[in-house]
């Protein structure tokens, strides 16, 4: 799935965006009522078109770089960070864990701080 088709599929259901402001509002602010299965949406997605580390890559590049873009100090590296973990823990939990070419992917992904430990 290309990066276009995929962000149309989301866009296009209109629940989406909402989730996912509410879904962040938790994570950063721990304000917002969450009540989504994110995992859940993912895996339906996986089983259609498996998930890579490379989309998960992607996805951290473009979620750090409007991030950066439009915010910066305390909350907008906490922001950063935590999609990075998120994005990690999902790859995770939809593929098989333990291999080195898979850990290595997943490491590509952590913020340098967190590689360096």
């Amino acid at each position: 799935m290309t990066p276009v088709r995929f962000c149309r599929t989301l866009v296009r259901r209109r629940h989406h965006l909402p989730a996912i402001g509410d879904f962040w509002e938790k994570v950063l602010f721990n304000t917002a009522v969450y009540n989504g299965r994110a995992m859940e949406v993912h895996r339906r997605l996986h089983r259609r078109e498996p998930l890579t580390a490379a989309h998960f890559s992607r996805w951290v590049q473009l979620w750090d770089d409007a991030v950066d873009a439009r915010h910066d100090g305390p909350v907008a590296e906490l922001a950063k960070a935590q999609a990075a973990r998120i994005a990690v823990a999902i790859q995770r939990n939809l593929s098989a864990v333990g291999d080195a070419a898979s850990q290595r992917a997943e490491l590509s992904l952590r913020p340098a701080a967190a590689r360096s430990r």
